[in-house]
């Protein structure tokens, strides 16, 4: 069957689906994150501090690592969401 639309190619555009994520997109999320977590640590820092106790001379490091896997998970799920929200998760 004829397509008159068809100019000899398969039907794919050389465009993208979608844009994807700007770079400010990108700090945008990092900085939201490291405010979710900065709230966070206020709000849970004595806890934090008396679970790593025990650990001694290296609770302070324990709990630096916390809190930066924290600002890393926080990130992350903000840029998924970011994603989803803007149609870019999946593109196919």
């Amino acid at each position: 069957m004829h397509n008159p639309e068809s100019n000899g190619t398969d039907g794919r555009s050389s465009e993208p689906l979608c844009q994807s994520a700007s770079s400010f997109e990108h700090w945008l999320t990092g900085l939201v994150g490291l405010a979710v977590t900065f709230v966070v640590a206020l709000a849970a820092y004595s806890s934090v501090v008396a679970m790593a106790e025990p650990l001694q001379y290296l609770s302070s490091t324990a709990v630096i690592f916390l809190f930066i896997g924290l600002w890393i998970a926080f990130w992350g799920l903000l840029e998924i969401v970011w994603e989803w929200r803007a149609g870019r998760l999946f593109g196919g």
